[in-house]
């Protein structure tokens, strides 16, 4: 008995490594189950399986009606007995793997071929996958710091939609060719060739109408799937890809940011006036094309379409509103220009290259503002160009923001120091007395009382400041003034207030030009209310 007892008695730890031997050849066993299931699944396309574990199971060359398509991949096939267990509860659309090891998708990130990962489900012939670049977009997404852990395992999911009938392997051939695309697509151009079948329906007509202009002028039409005949792609584009099934198709002309130059005269019966415009173009047909001043520091929101019809015979259309200009110069010559437009409603346009297109008629009331107010503001823009020319060592007027009434006077300041014309203003005055100040003999009619004063000041101007100098003050009313002057001495105080003080001003430092621009004759008003 003993012996019989004796004979029974195993090494310890025998009995628990034949069991994993023997639990891991059933996995094994269903592995290669696996392997051969997915094979007959995929019997279309050549499945080769690897002699060696060397990290991928399957090497599987795409082929198309027995066609080699050029496209390959790797299949990394995990198996399991019932895939239905892995559908999440959270998301019943997808199923998780809970067993891809870190180092294994490390590995397969920079794969050429690219790595599919295969669930497969032994029992019911089916399963999942998910291609390496979408499983580790998603990581980064859901677990940045995964990388970190070589050692460890993820979470992988996939789409139920990623199935492997026929409409999961067209998605499965696409999404390879989409990883592939950089490389299949080098120095080569993808076309495209659309045929379109309209229905003899007002709903069809309308479709038809808007697909002709979108060709003829540019812009944009969307054609929907059930006027789309066919569609075909480049071979090598549908080799890679397969037959395509669209849903609808844009066509658009794409708005350059390429700037061009245009010049646009307005010729009236006393002058001729010419800007240029930089203006990009905003769409392009067969038979027309737009462009615009839109999102630039353009002084004119201008819109230019130029049309080229049958005959050659080339036509266009111009419309335009006046913004705030840069400066006094570019300002001057845009009210001209409108006011060339208002005695002509005639417009020329020159091209880049300096051919001259026109004239057009502009719509009646398309310019505003009207000629009174366009007179005003350029018998001030004369002023300001005059005084520009003289001061433009301080600096350059900036019209950006427009020129506001309460600039005025300023600008009435400069130009009178400019000319050497007198300013008559009305100012409010406090003078401090000397201790000694001696009263005024005056008598009436015996001519203007003056006062010296050096520096003057400064002039704030448009962003710019002008010193002015020495000054001679006049006082309008010589007798008011020194009657105040006087009281306020013999009363012993030290300082003297006039308030509204009609004077006349000259600025000794700045000389009457010798050469150059003439002042210009003025309107009597200048501006009304408001800014320009």
């Amino acid at each position: 008995m003993e012996n019989l007892i004796m004979s029974q008695r195993r090494t310890p730890g025998t009995h628990t490594e034949s069991l994993a031997s023997r639990r891991l050849s059933a996995q094994k066993r269903q592995e290669q189950r696996s392997l051969g299931q997915i094979q007959d699944c995929f019997s279309d396309w050549n499945v080769n399986r690897f002699s060696e574990d060397l990290g991928e199971d399957l090497i599987v060359q795409i082929y198309d009606d027995g066609r080699s398509t050029g496209l390959s991949f790797y299949f990394q096939v995990k198996s399991v007995q019932d895939i239905e267990a892995y559908v999440l509860r959270r998301s019943p659309a997808t199923i998780s793997y809970r067993e891809i090891e870190v180092k294994d998708l490390l590995h397969w990130i920079d794969s050429t071929p690219p790595v599919i990962v295969m669930l497969w489900d032994v029992n019911r012939h089916t399963g999942v996958w998910q291609d390496v670049p979408s499983i580790v977009k998603a990581l980064d997404k859901r677990s940045p710091g995964w990388r970190r852990r070589k050692r460890g395992k993820v979470s992988v999911e996939f789409p139920r939609a990623h199935t492997t009938d026929e409409a999961g392997r067209s998605a499965l051939r696409k999404t390879v060719a989409h990883i592939a695309l950089p490389q299949i697509a080098a120095g080569r151009k993808l076309k495209l060739k659309p045929t379109f079948l309209f229905k003899n329906t007002p709903e069809g007509k309308v479709v038809a109408d808007a697909f002709r202009r979108a060709l003829d002028e540019g812009g944009a039409v969307t054609i929907d799937a059930e006027y789309i005949k066919s569609v075909r792609f480049s071979d090598w584009w549908e080799r890679a890809h397969g037959s395509a099934t669209v849903s609808s198709i844009t066509i658009s002309s794409v708005p350059s940011q390429e700037r061009v130059r245009f010049g646009f005269r307005a010729v009236s019966p006393t002058h001729t006036e010419t800007v240029y415009l930089e203006m990009r173009r905003l769409k392009a047909g067969r038979k027309q094309s737009t462009f615009t001043t839109a999102d630039s520091m353009q002084p004119l929101d201008a819109r230019l379409t130029i049309s080229f019809p049958k005959e050659r015979r080339v036509t266009f259309s111009f419309s335009f509103e006046i913004k705030p200009a840069p400066n006094v110069a570019v300002a001057l010559s845009l009210t001209r220009f409108a006011l060339a437009i208002h005695a002509t409603s005639e417009v020329f346009v020159i091209l880049p290259g300096g051919v001259q297109l026109g004239p057009v008629g502009l719509p009646a009331g398309n310019l505003e503002p009207d000629q009174i107010t366009l007179r005003s503001w350029e018998a001030l823009l004369q002023r300001l160009s005059f005084v520009q020319a003289r001061i433009s060592r301080f600096g350059t007027f900036d019209l950006s923001k427009g020129i506001h009434e309460r600039e005025l006077p300023e600008i009435g300041k400069l130009f009178s120091a400019c000319t050497g014309t007198p300013w008559d203003t009305v100012l409010d005055f406090e003078f401090d007395l000397a201790d000694d100040a001696p009263i005024i003999e005056y008598q009436p009619g015996a001519g203007p009382v003056s006062i010296e004063i050096d520096p003057f000041g400064d002039a704030h101007l448009l962003n710019v400041t002008i010193p002015l100098g020495h000054a001679t003050i006049e006082f309008l009313s010589s007798e008011s003034f020194v009657e105040s002057y006087n009281k306020s001495v013999r009363n012993g105080r030290r300082s003297i207030h006039l308030d509204d003080a009609a004077v006349r001003i000259c600025f000794r430092d700045w000389n009457p030009p010798r050469q150059g621009p003439e002042p210009p004759l003025l309107a009597e008003k200048l501006i009304s209310g408001g800014s320009i």
